[in-house]
């Protein structure tokens, strides 16, 4: 019996990211310096954050077909074909925040307001001593969660239009820059300051009842047309926002004898604006509503709710102090 010996994958891993040229002009890819579109441009990479998980399947799509066999047919129960009719290349990603640059690419540009025109990016892993360069990605979701007894991170949905798996050329092709780790200390909840909400255009009322856990959640309905001339894995050939969600969650303990207060917000369907300051940017959004009050009593328990708004005609202004 011979046996070989087999050896986990260990090592160097990261993950960083890069601006491609905006969706509605240029191509999708890593930035180089002979691209026609921007001759002058390097690919130098980004920092994420600290990224805790970076999962990119590459999904191949298959059609199932039953079908009735040929006259000289035996095996009847297993007349069934697959074909490959495609490939979906989608991500997710989990990263510890050190900063705001990473959220525009949900909200679009410029960063200090919801635009319209969102870029598409590329995204670099390594592993195994090999590069996976995903390009032409485009984030369907960018949630923001800050629990009080634990750091401020991000959950990201991507999809993509191509894809290069497990290659040894380095993207940066002998030009250019990868990222370097930021030494800005991760953001916390105990770092937000400024918590307001009221219906004034610059909210500046501070909460009767207590605050805990703040989350803050956009997703962008990314439609990827595809077409036969598409040179992409995925025959993608340009990337549409048909629309945008944006959701604000915070965890309320009720006080005495201020219980009544958010139940009237949400009785008389009363719009809010909210404002709080985390880290070097301030973030109003306007809009709010929320649609659910519940006072739920359990033995040894404070009062209270996790407050879930959704919007109405919503706006989000990031100013960066």
């Amino acid at each position: 019996m011979t046996c070989a010996a087999k050896n986990p994958i260990t090592g160097v891993k990261y993950v960083e990211y890069q601006a491609e040229d905006r969706n509605v002009a240029g191509c999708w890819g890593v930035l180089q310096e002979n691209d026609e579109i921007a001759p002058g441009n390097l690919p130098i990479f980004k920092w994420l954050g600290l990224a805790t998980e970076f999962i990119p399947p590459h999904k191949e799509i298959y059609e199932e077909t039953a079908y009735l066999g040929a006259s000289d047919e035996t095996h009847t129960l297993e007349l069934q074909r697959n074909t490959n009719v495609g490939t979906e290349l989608t991500a997710s990603l989990k990263y510890v925040m050190q900063n705001w640059d990473f959220m525009e690419y949900i909200t679009g540009t410029p960063f200090t307001a919801l635009s319209d025109t969102v870029d598409s990016v590329s995204i670099v892993a390594f592993i195994d001593s090999k590069w996976t360069v995903l390009t032409g990605g485009m984030l369907t979701k960018w949630g923001l969660s800050v629990p009080v007894s634990g750091l401020a991170t991000v959950d990201v949905d991507f999809m993509f239009a191509h894809g290069d798996f497990l290659t040894a050329v380095d993207p940066i092709a002998g030009e250019g820059e990868h990222a370097s780790e930021l030494a800005t200390a991760p953001y916390t909840w105990k770092g937000i300051t400024g918590l307001f909400m009221d219906a004034a255009a610059d909210p500046a009322t501070s909460f009767l009842d207590i605050v805990g856990d703040v989350g803050l959640t956009i997703t962008n309905d990314v439609e990827m047309s595809t077409g036969v001339d598409s040179a992409y894995l995925t025959k993608g050939i340009g990337a549409t926002i048909n629309s945008r969600k944006i959701e604000v969650s915070l965890d309320l303990t009720y006080t005495s004898p201020n219980i009544s207060t958010f139940q009237g917000l949400v009785a008389g369907h009363t719009k809010q604006n909210l404002k709080f300051t985390l880290g070097a940017a301030t973030i109003t959004v306007k809009g709010l509503i929320f649609p659910e009050w519940v006072a739920e009593l359990k033995p040894a328990e404070l009062v209270g709710q996790t407050v879930t708004g959704i919007t109405d005609l919503p706006s989000m202004v990031i100013t960066i102090v």
